[in-house]
């Protein structure tokens, strides 16, 4: 029987190291946030703890991909609601993702990456497998910065970079630190987090030789749509890309995107007990909403964070999207259902200093943005809430259901 080890994550060599070397072992690597972590300790039933050691920034590992239906990895969702769940990834689920995303890429063992996401979250642990089964190396920064990046492009260090949008809106604005060495980067990977058309725009230029994909994707199906930004022009620099090679991807009739696949997770696990992820046609149904157009994905926001103002359903994300353009600013805002208001829910607005703007310009804004849905709302429906920080998962995703919880908590010494 496979033996189910817990494994610290940590951000760096030795935690993928250790990773490799259970699943090599045929056994079920279970990542936790610490050595008392009983929640994740008691669902996925783990045996054993492994809290590794740091064993340098650079890795250049031997792994090579299994093709079976065993088990090999219970990963944890992260959480933006509630408990997170455990998924019950195959060895066959993982391959399937490392195939199709190194033909995509065109990745080969020339590469040297910069992994600028954490390696413990499905993103960053896609990057080590891939970049191992292509016999490249890879490094794993202390932490994302871009004078560092642009130091080792100088060297020739690095020729491959991965990270998150709201890591990439970073690097984009402190683009002088990049400046000609960006033509020597030959591969990149952005998570599936939303970006702006002007946003990829900016990254093909400055990064001009680059093959640069964008996936979509959950803990469940990781990778499921590929966007070749490099080659993509026009409204399809919006969308999140095409299912190719296998994964389906197609709408129900209430908008949310269901997702069938090689793939496709086989169960979620608590307790030792496995249930579906999938119903009886195979089919994973997500609670992202989406549009489809000429077979490309676009991503509209999660379908429990949807604000209900007089009948009119409007995701906090593509509203974020509308004023951010209008701001001509990323970063700092964050937008989330206030329930109360005399038409159903409300809006509240939480902002951070960094987004450097008076309360009652962004007000304007947010009721220009809101227009647009054909939303008149009143004043009372509104509320702007100045913040230090936003919520967030480690990966950058805003912890909406956070917010008002957030805004409603009474400073100590105010």
């Amino acid at each position: 029987m496979n033996k189910k080890v817990g494994i610290v994550a940590t951000n760096h060599t030795g935690y993928v190291k250790a990773l490799f070397s259970c699943m090599e072992a045929g056994n079920i690597a279970v990542p936790l946030r610490n050595e008392k972590d009983r929640y994740r300790i008691e669902a996925a039933e783990v045996t054993k703890v492994i809290t590794p050691e740091s064993d340098g920034a650079w890795m250049a590992p031997e792994f090579k991909t299994t093709a079976s239906d065993q088990p090999a990895l219970i990963g944890f969702t992260s959480g933006t609601t509630g408990n997170p769940k455990g998924i019950l990834l195959s060895h066959n689920n993982l391959s399937d993702v490392i195939t199709r995303l190194n033909k995509t890429m065109q990745l080969d063992s020339d590469v040297r990456e910069y992994i600028g996401v954490p390696v413990y979250h499905s993103f960053g642990f896609g990057r080590c497998r891939a970049i191992a089964a292509a016999g490249g190396r890879f490094y794993i920064p202390a932490l994302f910065r871009p004078a560092e990046i642009g130091e080792m492009l100088k060297k020739g260090t690095i020729n491959a970079i991965s990270t998150v949008p709201g890591l990439w809106r970073i690097l984009l604005a402190n683009n002088n630190l990049i400046g000609p060495y960006g033509s020597l980067v030959k591969w990149i990977e952005i998570g599936s987090q939303y970006m702006h058309r002007k946003e990829k725009e900016a990254l093909k230029a400055l990064f001009p030789n680059a093959r640069i994909i964008q996936h979509y994707g959950l803990t469940e199906a990781s990778r499921t749509t590929f966007l070749e930004i490099h080659d993509a022009e026009g409204d399809e620099l919006e969308s999140v890309g095409r299912a190719w090679d296998g994964p389906e991807v197609e709408l129900t009739d209430d908008r949310k995107i269901a997702i069938r696949g090689l793939h496709v997770a086989q169960s979620t696990i608590a307790n030792g007990e496995k249930m579906p992820i999938t119903n009886d046609e195979g089919w994973l149904v997500t609670q992202d909403l989406g549009s489809i157009k000429n077979g490309y994905l676009y991503y509209e926001g999660r379908a429990d964070d949807i604000i209900n103002y007089g009948g009119i359903k409007i995701s906090p994300e593509a509203l974020e999207n509308s004023i951010y353009n209008k701001l001509r600013h990323n970063g700092g805002l964050a937008i989330s259902r206030k329930p109360g208001s005399a038409r159903g829910d409300g809006f509240l607005v939480a902002f951070t200093p960094a987004l450097n703007i008076k309360e009652q310009h962004l007000r304007q804004i947010v009721s220009q943005a809101l227009l647009e849905w054909g939303v008149h709302a009143s004043s009372s429906a509104i509320t702007m809430a100045k913040v230090k920080s936003l919520p967030q998962t480690p990966s950058g995703k805003i912890q909406r259901h956070k917010l008002n919880e957030l805004v409603n908590r009474k400073p100590k010494n105010d």
